[in-house]
């Protein structure tokens, strides 16, 4: 790249002799790879813009006319049509306080300034704050002393066009200035008024609310009052009904994607993380980015740099987050509160949080954090319960139980072989390690003998219990705090749904309790108000609560009947009422609802890989157990070919005749999604996950399918080499040399790695192949899938360079 003073002198060969330099820049204009040299001067008084490009000849003038004004204020080059084409934006001077946009882009005349009508500006600003690779102007316009109002424009359709949508992102930097000129100047009105204003531009409308309240306390004579009394207005009605966001998901050409809608169904933040959660009541919400957890803000701008492993839901202003190093802990502004990093941390609850821990010769020991993250009762306990009623139960010893004030502080000690978590004033507590369960109360009477196989704390004086765990039966039933049942203990399931109502659950099939249960609504006093009907059922909130009945899901209320004000949806899963919309999460996928029943967005169905190629994603739905999305190619030139492929596919997918009314021995979930595309190479990634009903966990499977669009051919990992190369061997070397030195792969099984198979499950990127076995395979289930990295560069030898695998994504 040139030096600054070398492009001054290139350009200075090709101006007037008494010309001078005001500021230069570099760019390509014509998009034809090549620098242009721009340069703002003044000569004779005058302002003007010249461009000289260089080609075969030599350098040369491209334009040079003459500006408008006598200074300039801004000079920049920025995308603002395209991320691969240039333009030049310049402010000239025009007044103390004011310049004159131009924007020049080139075209077949030339240079143009695409500025057609005059617009002055006092400031302005280039930011892309939609991350789409085009910036956005945001020009400030000059009031009073050194205030402004703020506009912000993209370029649509040949012209700057005002974004609103975008004001939440970039207010938060007009708010910035507003508040170091109301710290600088604290008895100036109308930076109050500026500064309310940008608050509510970014949504925060209880800061809006202060900011124009002390505004106003200053007895303002600018602006006008009915100003003032409009912003007030247009603050409180934002505070009164909120525009929530939601978490919605795509499938698109770079797999699936997940952004937040508004409640009008439009993406208020663009899709572009692996996960997103909804926001929580600080305006915060985790998302997923690169492998890694980090938080956003309202306007999907990321609260801190940092990114975790693990980030928890805030509870009490804090929220407990994990990386390399172990668990910390943060507060509401993503800053890390704890001193240190500990083997595990719990929740907040009651102002503590739970700490672990682990010493030499595997001991842990546990304590509690505060909400400044400092160690108010230190690590010592064998065990420990979180806060409960402004105490926890912890284990000192072997039948050693105590349960503490807030400080630490013992107040009652139990000789037992198990005391658990608190409910209104009684403890679960057992004699032996293998006896039975009973309740005592905090002195450690003994108030309901111990003859239950497991129970739960008591909450509105009822508690659910076991009477057995066998096989063919489960027996729960509910107890009121005198050990008396109101439920006999002759239900497969029993679940606490919150407003005093249960959901009592017969087995599906009888004698089988693992196949799940059909539930009936039961209050508190043990009155069944309906019968055994439902299926999947979700605690109350609100009065009401989600069910589905096999057929359709939908909300009941406090009588367990139908609530046919709200959304009634076709198929299995659940509803949850999110602000101002109703959430449908449906066959595992979600839907948006507002609160009058109308269909307000939906996840997409389509995904549109170019301008000839589509993938619809088709449903295939037999038994209640038993579903699979699978795609289907459409565009291919050779229907024949494209109907074969769509076949394989299918059955690839996991679509094959079951039963519609037979009760399955096994659930099966079936999905796609997209893991490369480039040229003509489609890589699918086909997911399943197979839960035998009773099993500790089910089994993942994965499945990459290699496509070539054009040729049809589902390809194979000896595709891509070269006839009788060493492949195998050498791929297998490699992965043994990332086993021994990486220690991301500590987890793989001592002496299990053999090498890869000649039909190894793989991959492959823009740069590199990617190998990877199923669980089981050499490491344990927890590691999931282990994938080995191999870039192309340490294997070009080896590769078919010439092969049509190769070049159906390489040029």
């Amino acid at each position: 790249m040139w030096s600054e003073q070398t492009i001054k002198s290139l350009l200075s060969r090709y101006l007037p002799g008494q010309a001078r330099v005001i500021a230069i820049r570099t760019a390509d204009l014509d998009g034809d790879g090549v620098l242009e040299i721009l340069g703002i001067y003044q000569w004779e008084g005058q302002n003007y813009f010249v461009v000289l490009k260089h080609d075969s000849r030599g350098w040369g003038i491209a334009c040079n006319f003459k500006g408008t004004g006598y200074n300039i204020t801004y000079f920049r080059v920025a995308n603002l049509k395209s991320e691969n084409r240039s333009s030049v934006i310049i402010g000239w001077q025009i007044g103390a306080q004011w310049s004159k946009l131009a924007i020049y882009e080139w075209s077949d005349n030339g240079l143009e300034n695409k500025i057609k009508k005059d617009l002055s500006f006092s400031l302005l600003d280039t930011e892309d704050l939609d991350k789409d690779g085009k910036s956005e102007l945001a020009l400030w316009f000059h009031d009073t002393g050194e205030a402004y109002q703020v506009q912000v424009y993209q370029w649509k359709e040949g012209k700057l066009v005002e974004i609103p949508e975008l004001y939440p992102v970039y207010f938060q930097k007009v708010s910035t200035y507003y508040k170091h000129l109301t710290n600088k100047f604290p008895t100036y009105p109308f930076y109050w008024y500026y500064l309310a204003d940008a608050e509510l531009m970014v949504g925060n409308s209880g800061e809006a609310l202060k900011a124009i309240d002390k505004g106003l306390a200053l007895k303002p004579d600018y602006p006008a009052p009915e100003q003032w009394n409009e912003l007030k207005d247009r603050i409180e009605s934002l505070a009164r009904k909120p525009n929530t966001l939601h978490p919605a998901r795509i499938k698109s050409i770079f797999g699936v994607k997940w952004g937040y809608i508004d409640d009008r169904g439009e993406f208020a933040i663009r899709p572009t993380f692996d996960f997103a959660q909804p926001f929580q009541m600080q305006g915060m919400a985790i998302v997923g980015l690169n492998n890694k957890n980090t938080l956003i803000n309202t306007s999907g701008q990321q609260i801190t740099n940092k990114a975790y492993d693990y980030i928890g839901d805030f509870s009490e202003g804090r929220s407990v987050v994990s990386d390399q190093d172990g668990f910390k802990v943060i507060n509401e502004k993503g800053k890390i509160i704890t001193s240190k990093s500990y083997d595990f941390i719990d929740s907040y609850k009651e102002g503590r949080a739970l700490f672990s821990i682990n010493e030499s010769g595997g001991h842990i020991k546990y304590g509690y954090l505060d909400l400044n993250g400092n160690e108010v009762i230190p690590a010592q306990y064998k065990s420990a319960l979180p806060y409960k009623e402004e105490t926890a139960v912890v284990q000192l010893d072997e039948k050693e139980f105590a349960l503490i004030d807030t400080m630490g502080k013992p107040l009652h000690m139990y000789s037992l072989a198990y005391v658990g978590q608190k409910g209104e004033g009684l403890l679960s507590f057992k004699y032996d390690s293998d006896g039975r369960f009973g309740y005592i109360n905090q002195n450690g009477k003994v108030m309901i003998a111990p003859t239950f196989s497991s129970v739960e704390p008591f909450q509105d004086g009822r508690a659910i219990v076991k009477a057995s765990d066998s096989y063919s039966s489960n027996q729960c039933g509910l107890i009121n705090k005198k050990g008396n049942y109101i439920i006999p203990p002759t239900y497969n399931a029993m679940v606490r749904l919150g407003e005093k109502r249960y959901a009592v659950g017969k087995p599906i099939l009888e004698g089988k309790p693992h196949f799940g249960s059909k539930y009936a609504i039961v209050n508190q006093d043990g009155k069944f108000l309906t019968d055994f009907i439902y299926y999947d059922v979700l605690p109350y909130c609100k009065g009401i609560a989600s069910v589905h009945d096999g057929k359709q899901t939908f909300f009941i209320n406090r009588s367990g009947k139908q609530e046919k004000s709200l959304p009634i949806v076709e198929g299995t899963g659940s509803l949850a009422v999110e602000g101002n919309l109703i959430r449908a999460t449906i066959n595992q996928r979600d839907s948006y609802y507002d609160l009058n029943s109308e269909l307000v967005w939906k996840q997409n169905s389509v995904i549109k890989l170019d301008e000839n190629y589509k993938i619809y994603e088709k449903h295939y739905h037999p038994n209640k157990d038993y579903y699979v999305y699978y795609p289907q190619l459409d565009g291919m030139k050779n229907q024949v070919l494209q109907k074969r492929l769509n076949e394989q596919l299918k059955e690839l997918s996991g679509v094959k005749n079951i039963p519609s009314d037979t009760q399955l021995d096994a659930s099966f979930a079936g999905d796609f999604s997209i893991k490369f595309f480039k040229k003509v190479l489609l890589i699918l990634e086909l997911t399943a996950y197979e839960y035998p009903f009773g099993a500790a966990h089910g089994m993942p499977v994965q499945t990459e399918v290699p496509v070539n669009l054009v040729t049809g051919a589902v390809y194979q990992l000896k595709d891509l080499f070269q006839p009788d190369s060493n492949y195998i061997t050498v791929l297998s070397e490699l992965i043994k040399q990332q086993i021994q030195s990486n220690p991301e792969y500590s987890y793989v099984f001592p002496d299990s790695y053999k090498g890869i198979k000649e039909d190894q499950s793989f991959y492959v990127t823009d740069d590199a192949l990617f190998l990877y076995f199923n669980p089981y395979d050499i490491a344990p289930y927890a590691a999931g899938f282990p994938t080995f990295k191999i870039p192309f560069s340490e294997i070009m030898p080896l590769i078919d360079d010439q092969g049509e695998f190769w070049r159906s994504f390489h040029d």
